[in-house]
């Protein structure tokens, strides 16, 4: 009797929206350390296919520049040199425009001030010879575009790139995380005492009543990045004080028009929000697409997104 065939895992999605365009941007991982971006038209859904990279991106780190036409990602691949860097493309294209040498995993990745403004998460002094700050050989900027450091720059105080880039979008904190006891098996991650809580209005930000709440309870071992986060998300209608579930999450966001997106097991998922015809917390969501059925293959980029715009 032959054995069941082994069930492939879940690829994970995870997702960042430009703050003036709709237009969000796609790291889809899996098997393992390969990703592929893509480029997702929030207006009718339409994803648009575009490079694999073998190599870990810690979307934590990465930004999409306002209106879409920049994605910044932070890589990690110890089997090339310099093994960490920061890197400025064309999505869905990880053919880059722009790269900075990192070598080690503290810090990185960068946040876009504007179009033209970029704050790079890269150590500002001379280490061991390298100056993280200097563009790799053969990569220039166009003299309109300025990099400065995150750090003493970033427009929201005491906050990482992530979290920076959230409140930039209409994020607002609910409760900071508070650390549990580590526990004594790896394997089994490391708990919150108290999770994170980042909510975000479906509606009129100055009086909503739709709210969505991303819940972040911890972190669980990762094989690819080392750690992942344990995340749930909720919608809140806080005229009749009523919640909406929407469980384990990979990624979660709102659209322009305040619909909720998120991803779990492979999946993108949108619920229309309630500028559009009224928001109804128990309907259906609309399964947008089911990205697990992909393999890797080598794509090259064309020639326009070898260009800045």
């Amino acid at each position: 009797m032959l054995a069941p065939k082994a069930r492939r895992p879940a690829a994970r999605i995870e997702a960042i929206v430009a703050r003036n365009a709709a237009v969000a941007v796609i790291f889809r991982r899996g098997p393992s350390r390969r990703v592929r971006m893509l480029k997702w038209n929030l207006r009718n859904d339409r994803i648009e296919g575009g490079q694999w990279i073998e190599a870990g991106v810690h979307v934590s780190r990465c930004d999409v520049s306002p209106k879409g036409e920049l994605v910044a990602c932070f890589v990690a691949s110890y089997r090339r040199a310099p093994g960490t860097w920061t890197a400025i493309s064309r999505p869905p294209w990880f053919t880059a425009l722009a790269v900075w040498p990192k070598h080690d995993s503290w810090g990185g990745g960068g946040l876009f001030v504007s179009d033209s403004h970029f704050l790079l998460e890269h150590d500002e002094r001379l280490l061991r010879g390298i100056d993280q700050f200097r563009l790799m050989p053969d990569f220039t900027l166009p003299r309109r575009f300025r990099v400065q450091s995150y750090v003493g720059h970033a427009p929201v105080p005491e906050c990482d790139i992530e979290q920076c880039r959230m409140v930039l979008s209409g994020w607002r904190f609910v409760q900071r995380a508070v650390w549990g006891r580590a526990t004594s098996d790896p394997a089994k991650g490391l708990p919150f005492a108290r999770p994170e809580i980042m909510a975000r209005a479906l509606d009129d930000p100055r009086r909503p009543r739709f709210e969505l709440r991303r819940l972040v309870d911890g972190y669980a071992p990762d094989r690819a990045q080392g750690q992942s986060r344990i995340m749930r998300a909720e919608i809140h209608d806080r005229a009749t004080a009523t919640a909406r579930d929407l469980g384990r999450v990979d990624w979660v966001d709102a659209d322009h028009e305040g619909d909720a997106l998120w991803s779990a097991r492979g999946r993108l998922f949108r619920l229309a929000g309630p500028t559009r015809r009224g928001m109804e917390l128990d309907a259906a969501p609309k399964l947008l697409a089911d990205l697990n059925d992909m393999t890797f293959a080598a794509v090259e980029a064309p020639r326009r997104a070898m260009r800045w715009p």
